[in-house]
């Protein structure tokens, strides 16, 4: 993988990073991958889809509590609408026809979102959002019968060095 930057624009092999802030770049899903470029540090960080779930579950979190939930039914699809605290809101297209789901926050598309993924008739879809120094991880489990989402807050900070600590685990093999 390479990163290059063009003014204040990262790119990961000629793909636009999703977020870019404080002289951090993550990419979007490339290859079932995320990347982090760390700017100060010169530093290319990598992590597949389902090790990334696994440190998102086990990363210092709060949960956002969902103040409101709509589900309606249309030619689309079925559409979430869900209201946040930090004023957050989410709308989430799902498409059973071409097995695709959609989201937007606040009325801007989620670029990093993956799912979903699906064991049985047990589905879950994933996105990570960036606003205001946090990730949000937004995390909707689909099932026959109800549709549960849980959005999380983690500091950008936070997040970044649980993946560098992630990072150094892998090639040294530390505790």
């Amino acid at each position: 993988m390479e990163f290059r930057k063009e003014g204040n624009t990262g790119y990961f092999n000629n793909v636009e990073a999703a977020i870019s802030a404080n002289g951090i770049y993550i990419s979007p899903y490339i290859n079932n991958r995320i990347y982090v470029y760390i700017d100060n540090k010169n530093l290319l960080l990598d992590v597949e889809y389902f090790e990334l779930l696994r440190l998102l579950a086990n990363m210092k979190k709060t949960e956002v509590k969902l103040i409101d939930k709509k589900m309606e039914y249309n030619k689309l699809g079925i559409v979430l609408s869900m209201k946040y605290e930090d004023s957050i809101n989410i709308e989430t297209t799902i498409d059973w026809g071409v097995q695709a789901i959609v989201s937007t926050i606040n009325n801007s598309r989620i670029a990093i979102a993956h799912g979903p993924d699906c064991e049985y008739n047990d589905c879950v879809y994933t996105a990570l959002i960036y606003i205001n120094d946090n990730i949000y991880f937004l995390k909707i489990r689909i099932t026959e019968n109800f549709m549960e989402p849980t959005l999380y807050k983690i500091s950008l900070l936070n997040f970044v060095n649980e993946l560098v600590f992630y990072q150094l685990h892998q090639k040294f093999k530390l505790i």
